[in-house]
This record gives C-alpha cells, sequence and structure tokens, in this order.
C-alpha cells in the first residue's frame, strides 16, 4: 500500500473516508482520473472484498473512482447532488480541453488519454462528458452488470461512525435517509472560484466566449485577473480564437520546442521555482520569466504564431507579481504567455487586484500596486480568473471539523501531489496494470471516438479508420489523404497503437 497516498487522503486514521479534493497544482480532467485510480490502487487492499463503498460526487474524478472500485469487486453507491454526471463539464460547448497539456514537457502530447477505462480524446468539454458517461452506463451502471448503483439529484448531509460502518445520510427530495458502508471516498472537487466582484458571473465552466460582443471601443479591451492555467487559458483564447487548439499545443511541443536542451532547461527551472515557490513566490516567477521570454520558440514557432494571431482584441494580464509565470501553470501556456509579452501583444500589469467598478459602460479593476491604490482600465470585459477556493467542501468540513481539516492541510503539504503524476504511461499499454484494472476501452468504443477525433481535427484528410495488428498487437490502420499526417496525427489512442498509410484511389472521406 502506499501510505504517502492514504495519508493525504485520510483526515481521520480511525475512519475509511478518502478526500480527493482539488489541492494538487496542474490539475485536469484526466490527472483527476489517474488520481482517482492511483487512490483505489493504494486503499483497496485495506477494504475488505465484496463490501459496500459510497462515492460521494458524479464529476470527472468521482465516476472513475466508482469504476475503479466496481472491476475490483466492490459493491459501489454513487451520490450526485446534480441531475446530470459531471455537471460542470456537461453545460460547456465552448471549452476544448487537451488531455495531456499539463504534462508537457515530462511527457508528449498525445491527443487522448491512455487509461484502463473511461478514455476520451481532445474536444470540446461537454463532448468530453459525453463520451466518459457513455462507457460508463454501458459497462458500469445497470442490472445486468450488477453494476454501480448512481443516484442523481441527491445531496449528501452527513457522514457519521455507527458500529463499525459508515452511515451516509442523504436527501433526494423526499425525507432523509441513510445507508450503511465500508468505505466513503468524498470526490467533491473544487471550491467555488474566487471573485473579486459581482461584475465576472461567469465560471470558468460557464459557456460562454470571452471575447464581448459589441463594444464602444473601436477594438474589444479584455482585462484576464490571474496568471494560473485558468488565466492563461483564456489569453490564448483571446489571441487565437480561430485555432484548433489541439493542433496549437501539438506545433509548440512536437515543432516549435524540439530542441531537447531547451526542454531540459524548462524542466530544471520548473522544478526550481515549485521547491522556492512557498517561501519566495516573487524570485520563483521571475525566474521562469528569463526562461519563457527567452529564446525558447523557434523562429518558425514565432513566425506561424504571430501569423494566426487575432488582433481584433487588446488584451490585459493583471497579476499581482512583476512577471506573471506561476509554477502552478502549465509550461506549454507559459510557452505562449512567453510570445505574447516578447512580440508586444500583451499589456502586463502588477496589481494585486481587489474589486471591478462599472461607469460610462466600461470596467476598471482596482487594486494594490508598488505604489500605492490605483485603478486601471477601461475595459470591455473583466474576467476573474483567480482559480478556486482552497478549502474543503461543507460535507468536509461538518465530517471532520475545520481544526483537523487544517491540521491535515498543513501535514501533508507535500503529498498534496501524491498522484497528480507527471507521466502519461503508468496505465498506458508500456505498464503492467496490477490486477483488474488491466481493463481497456473495448477496442469497437475507441474506434467509433478516433473516427469522431479525425472528423473535428482533420476533416477531408481521412479515409478510413480499420482495427487491425500493429505490432503484433490490437490497433488502428488509418489510410490517410496526405503524405504528412504521420507527424501531425496521434500515433496512440486510448491504448491502441496507430499505423498510417497513404490512401490509393479516388479520395473519400470517413
Amino acid at each position: 500500500m502506499n501510505n504517502d497516498i492514504v495519508r493525504a487522503c485520510k483526515p481521520d486514521p480511525k475512519r475509511s473516508i478518502y478526500l480527493l479534493g482539488g489541492m494538487s497544482w496542474r490539475v485536469s480532467l484526466h490527472t483527476q482520473q489517474r488520481r482517482a485510480l492511483d487512490l483505489v490502487d493504494a486503499v483497496a487492499s485495506s477494504i475488505a472484498s465484496g463490501t459496500d463503498v459510497a462515492v460521494v460526487g458524479g464529476g470527472v474524478a468521482g465516476v472513475m473512482c466508482a469504476a475503479a472500485m466496481f472491476v475490483r469487486g466492490y459493491q459501489v453507491t454513487l451520490f450526485e447532488r446534480a441531475d446530470v454526471l459531471m455537471p460542470l463539464q456537461r453545460k460547456n460547448t465552448t471549452r476544448f480541453i487537451h488531455p495531456n497539456s499539463v504534462t508537457w514537457p515530462y511527457s508528449s502530447l498525445p491527443s487522448s488519454t491512455d487509461l484502463p477505462f473511461l478514455n476520451w480524446h481532445s474536444a470540446f468539454s461537454n463532448e468530453i462528458a459525453d463520451m466518459i458517461e457513455q462507457e460508463f452506463r454501458s459497462g458500469f451502471v445497470g442490472a445486468e452488470h450488477q453494476g454501480i448503483n448512481v443516484n442523481l439529484a441527491t445531496n449528501v448531509t452527513k457522514i457519521e461512525n455507527r458500529n463499525n460502518k459508515l452511515r451516509v445520510t442523504f436527501k433526494d427530495g423526499g425525507d432523509e435517509r441513510y445507508d450503511l458502508f465500508t468505505a466513503v471516498f468524498a470526490t467533491t472537487g473544487f471550491s467555488s472560484e474566487r471573485k473579486i466582484s459581482g461584475y465576472d458571473r461567469f465560471s470558468y465552466w460557464e459557456d460562454t466566449s470571452p471575447i464581448p460582443i459589441g463594444s464602444k471601443f473601436e477594438k474589444p479591451s479584455v482585462a484576464i485577473v490571474g496568471d494560473g492555467d485558468g488565466a492563461l487559458v483564456e489569453l490564448i483564447r483571446c489571441a487565437w480564437p480561430n485555432e484548433n487548439i489541439d493542433q496549437l499545443y501539438r506545433f509548440v511541443a512536437d515543432k516549435f520546442v524540439v530542441d531537447v536542451e531547451k526542454q531540459d532547461l524548462i524542466k530544471t527551472e520548473e522544478e526550481t521555482a515549485r521547491t522556492v515557490f512557498s517561501t519566495d513566490p516573487q524570485g520563483a516567477q521571475e525566474a521562469l520569466s528569463t526562461v519563457y521570454l527567452g529564446d525558447i520558440l523557434s523562429p518558425q514557432g514565432k513566425k506561424f504564431l504571430r501569423s494566426r494571431y487575432n488582433d481584433a482584441v487588446t488584451m490585459t494580464l493583471l497579476s499581482k507579481f512583476s512577471q506573471p509565470f506561476s509554477p502552478r501553470a502549465s509550461p506549454i501556456h507559459k510557452v505562449l504567455l512567453g510570445f505574447l509579452l516578447s512580440e508586444n501583444l500583451l499589456t502586463r500589469i502588477e496589481l494585486e487586484a481587489t474589486g471591478v467598478v462599472f461607469r460610462d459602460d466600461s470596467y476598471f479593476v482596482q487594486g494594490e500596486a508598488a505604489s500605492g491604490q490605483i485603478e486601471v482600465g477601461p475595459f470591455s470585459r473583466v474576467l476573474e480568473r483567480i482559480g478556486p477556493r482552497r478549502s474543503y467542501c461543507p460535507l468536509a468540513n461538518d465530517t471532520f471539523g475545520a481544526s483537523k481539516l487544517e491540521a491535515f492541510s498543513k501535514d501533508n503539504a507535500a503529498e498534496f501531489d501524491f498522484s497528480n503524476s507527471i507521466s502519461t504511461d503508468k496505465y498506458g499499454p508500456a505498464a503492467q496494470v496490477r490486477g483488474p484494472l488491466s481493463e481497456v476501452t473495448p477496442i469497437e468504443t475507441a474506434r467509433d471516438r478516433l473516427e469522431r477525433y479525425y472528423r473535428s481535427n482533420y476533416p477531408r484528410k481521412v479515409a478510413e479508420v480499420a482495427i487491425g495488428k500493429v505490432d503484433q498487437n490490437p490497433g488502428f490502420r488509418v489510410i490517410v489523404h496526405e503524405e504528412n499526417l504521420k507527424w501531425d496525427g496521434p500515433t496512440v489512442y486510448a491504448g491502441y497503437n496507430i499505423e498510417y498509410e497513404r490512401a490509393k484511389g479516388p479520395p473519400r472521406v470517413i
């Protein structure tokens, strides 16, 4: 058993309640799935086999946790207070998500996850939720599988010890009821986003564009508050709104920063900055600025990004640090941030924003600068991307108490990254997966999703996706119309290898 993982998830050693929250750095949908698998792998041997376990929270991590416990032979009940699974991702049709954007340059940027099950590829948020839920319901839920019991629109109100069991009290529209479980996994996710005003009412997961429609300015002016991944993603959406984000990421990783020495420099400086950030955050971010404002991008990369840049909007980034290169943000996003700053395409203001005011049909941001209290503006829109509140959900507070959780957080600060690993091959085809987690996404399901991926990302370039043998293992043979698609397209999808062949005969598309 991995004791570091258990210690970082179990506020009370006497009770089998495990917390899988959002305290780690660079958390993505994919890393949430892998954290859930790591937790199950670490604790399953200590929970009596075949017993009843509960998962509280039906987000990406909760769904994966429930599936992982189910394939290990447990009787699993999943509680979700919304009326759908993965409610945050479900309602967003405009936010494009890449599964591995947080892992580069520690690993490559495959466009799909590489998990035992519940795999997905880069797509819009709601499409990813559809992919995960389709496989979850077809393979893990329902009477035909004697599967997971899913309770939607059900709010868990209390978790208590009762005669060596955990009593979970819940309400699903009527009176409160309860069930008894051997263990409980609380996968309640992030707290609410921090906001400095009432003007930016859109959360990160709201279905909206960062660029305002209609403005009194000749060019819309957008202010983005923050320097984490949430803020930098909004910058990228403003700067390259018409680009395929999947291809943009892979162009940077595979073609524009291909020098191994440059990638090693990023890794070294990122680890150093991460180490000193808690004691000297300003120094950590200034050190990273020398990397990302330096000669990281190739001339070809700069030319490409400049040619695709959207100059129809002006952007201002407001960070409380003199250099907005946070160790918490993903390196690939900071490469693009460095380009925007070095090309003078972005205004940077050092300001710890405290509020927003609206007057004369414009927004102004107020805050503390080195010179004192100031106000900057005017702007057409202000996006407050300061990140989630670093706190526990009300259920965790009620279950353990604020003082115990505070001590737990302090004692385990170094372990909260326990399974947010940067390696993407832990559960992939090259890994020896233990026990029942060796199951994989059915190849027919993966083929259907791969066809959808090609239609979205390579329209009119792929003629056929066929199931076949690749390196003596089940995989896909993809017939393409372009010579260079082998470099551009993925070579692994959902754990299956891909080979490309040149099309013969008249053009046809899937």
